[in-house]
């Protein structure tokens, strides 16, 4: 259970990202005896209208060096798009087994009315809980109730709610949640965001009751580069000793032209310092304009190299990553004809191109000339 658990929380976050959308593949690696290891890889299939129709999550085996089949997520439309339902199995004893079934409904202008939960047990769905959410003239959502299911009583009993108040361009200003506890509808927790000039969130803070009274539990802030991409998320945590926020975690996002990210990085603060743990590698179906380039018809030059590496054939900007033969990446940018390594010191490296959205044309190993490293660091000791 706890590894369904387990699962089920990545799933989540990567499921309700904006990044899984074109999605191909989704992979995960762990930090583990100073290199990147696998660890989970999600498919993923589209319909006709290019909507997601199942994701297929597989755990890696480092004993067979397989990847083995954990969990699937099937995905049955309304001719507009929205989700009707949603069915989720586990791979068990070699064959997929029932999991979770969500049921939604929608009003006429697309926003979602009910969420149904049932888990399968003993052969069939059985209901788990329920939430119906709340819209005002304009269309925003303002809040919903939740109730679980009681099988003692074969009934729904309220569990919460949630109140929600919007700025005047719909985005939520401030959430609350509420839950029934004897009886007695108390207060759990409250989000605060703000916002960029272009509407995309900028951070969110995080209060819990403790006693009667809020208390400050975590913030998470958003990094934007000058196109609007997000290029960092963080979390904070309170700490109540010297009233601030403290570093927990952060994840450094590689992105492409698009603005889709090829790589996220995640590290831990951990005694005082960062630390890898998890690495999330994103592939798309190849662009239009680069899925039928060979390889043969690009060219990179000069090898071995000086300051600069030369890629002739490229017919649209590519994104490019330099990375060492450890595996840690040196360099990332966008290109159309060449590559700035000045920086880089005497060595062989792996250089990656990739299409605009983020398919993979071209992998090389370069070196860099020592000529060059001893030129530039002369007088250094």
């Amino acid at each position: 259970m706890k590894r369904k658990q387990f699962v089920t929380a990545i799933l989540v976050a990567l499921f309700t990202s904006s990044f899984s959308q074109n999605l191909q593949n989704l992979t995960l690696q762990i930090w583990s005896a100073e290199q990147w290891v696998n660890s989970y890889s999600i498919d993923y299939t589209y319909d006709s209208n290019d909507a997601i129709a199942t994701e297929t999550t597989k755990s890696w085996d480092a004993t067979s060096g397989i990847w083995g089949d954990l969990l699937k997520r099937t995905n049955t439309r309304n001719p507009d798009g929205t989700i009707s339902i949603y069915e989720s199995q586990f791979w068990s004893n070699g064959v997929w087994t029932n999991n979770e079934k969500r049921t939604y409904t929608y009003g006429v202008n697309g926003n979602m009315l009910t969420e149904l939960v049932q888990q399968w047990k003993g052969g069939s769905y059985v209901n788990n809980w329920y939430k119906k959410h709340s819209y005002d003239s304009n269309g925003y959502r303002v809040g919903g109730i939740s109730d679980w299911w009681n099988p003692a009583t074969s009934s729904w009993d309220s569990s919460g709610l949630t109140v929600v108040m919007n700025n005047a361009d719909g985005t939520i200003d401030t959430s609350v949640t509420k839950k029934w506890f004897n009886g007695v509808l108390e207060n759990r927790t409250e989000q605060f965001y703000t916002y960029t000039i272009n509407g995309d969130i900028l951070n969110s803070v995080w209060q819990s009751v403790k006693g009667d009274k809020w208390v400050s539990s975590s913030q998470y802030n958003y990094t934007y580069d000058s196109d609007n991409y997000l290029i960092k998320d963080d979390r904070r945590k309170w700490d109540a000793v010297s009233g601030t926020f403290g570093n927990e975690y952060e994840v450094s996002y590689i992105n492409n032209a698009n603005g889709k990210p090829l790589i996220g990085i995640q590290q831990d603060w951990k005694s005082s310092a960062w630390v890898n743990t998890n690495k999330q590698i994103y592939t798309y179906p190849n662009s239009v304009g680069l899925q039928n380039i060979n390889k043969q018809q690009l060219t990179i030059f000069p090898n071995p190299l000086n300051d600069v590496i030369n890629v002739k054939g490229l017919t649209e900007k590519a994104t490019y990553m330099v990375y060492d033969l450890s595996g840690s990446e040196i360099l990332s940018g966008i290109t159309s004809s060449s590559i700035d390594v000045s920086s880089l010191s005497y060595g062989i490296y792996n250089l990656t191109l990739f299409d605009v959205d983020g398919g993979r044309i071209l992998a090389y190993k370069v070196l860099v000339s020592q000529y060059s490293w001893e030129r530039d660091n002369q007088g250094v000791t």
